[in-house]
């Protein structure tokens, strides 16, 4: 046959292409029609959806360089679904909240803090800082601004206050009304890497201020209009959700506190407020002692 196709193919295309190259690419055709049949196969017979995208996700890693090859979404099932914040806390932070404490969550909003006793937020109704509404149950709540709290001084054994901070006009007021009201607690915001990975700083009138943990010490820093911009990329956020595990996803649900600040406080703690110009508008550190370290 081989002969055949030979003395064919010289009669009629010497002069237009070298019979051993045609020979080659009739070969590597058949070839190609082959892998074609043996792959539509193994799509056909493939017994549910995983089967059939691992077969498609192969025959693209072929396609592309070995190196590269990391870039290729495994569609492996993701993690198991955070129901809310206290999801992940709970494997970073002892609340140690014993029985019969008193317990405010203030911004309770969509998912109360399981071990309050008593609920604040500041919006009863829709509100762009929170995509589901909110959740009011048999405990006391209360409409109100974190700035001005209406509760007796010390009336809490425990005040959790986790993604509010960053919202509000004044953290200096919101500071001392949640040592003003409370023994002791746990505060939690998103740190500015986060927000700006999942790209956060897109909305407007969001987040007013990024905050760094240090010791026992919050330092406000308000986001600058040139911070303060959408970057154009909405990947990560969109990884993050993703119902497929993917590096990213991996990356905050191994490294949590990388992405929120974490804080457990007791009696109080310290704060400094940052303007958009750089100057310091705010602290309850008044003076430092011989090792630096600020007093009240």
């Amino acid at each position: 046959m081989q002969e055949k196709l030979k003395n064919i193919f010289s009669r009629i295309s010497v002069k237009i292409i070298p019979v051993t190259a045609l020979l080659s690419i009739i070969q590597n055709t058949t070839n190609k029609d082959e892998r074609i049949r043996i792959y539509l196969n193994e799509v056909k017979n493939a017994t549910n959806k995983e089967e059939q995208i691992k077969i498609h996700l192969n025959v693209i890693a072929n396609l592309i360089e070995p190196e590269e090859q990391f870039l290729l979404p495994s569609f492996e099932k993701s993690y198991e679904c955070e129901t809310d914040r206290f999801f992940y806390q709970k494997r970073y932070v002892d609340f140690n909240i014993k029985e019969g404490e008193k317990v405010l969550d203030i911004g309770s909003g969509p998912y109360p803090f399981p071990f309050a006793t008593h609920l604040a937020d500041l919006y009863d109704g829709e509100t762009s800082h929170r995509a589901e509404p909110i959740v009011k149950d048999d405990r006391p709540f209360e409409v109100c601004s974190i700035e001005m709290l209406p509760y007796k001084d010390k009336e809490f054994d425990f005040v959790y206050c986790s993604h509010v901070l960053e919202h509000v006009s004044d953290p200096a007021k919101a500071c001392e009304e949640i040592m003003r009201v409370g023994k002791r607690g746990y505060i939690e915001t998103p740190t500015r890497t986060s927000d700006i990975m999942l790209n956060f700083t897109r909305l407007r009138d969001h987040h007013k201020w990024h905050i760094n943990l240090a010791g026992n010490t919050l330092f406000f820093f308000e986001w600058s209009s040139r911070e303060r911009r959408d970057t154009g990329v909405n990947d990560l956020f969109k990884m993050f959700l993703s119902k497929y595990k993917n590096p990213f996803q991996t990356l905050i649900r191994n490294q949590r506190d990388l992405f929120v600040n974490m804080f457990l406080w007791e009696d109080n703690f310290f704060y400094h407020v940052i303007n958009k110009d750089g100057n310091l508008i705010a602290t309850n550190r008044k003076s430092f002692n011989k090792k630096g370290i600020g007093e009240k």
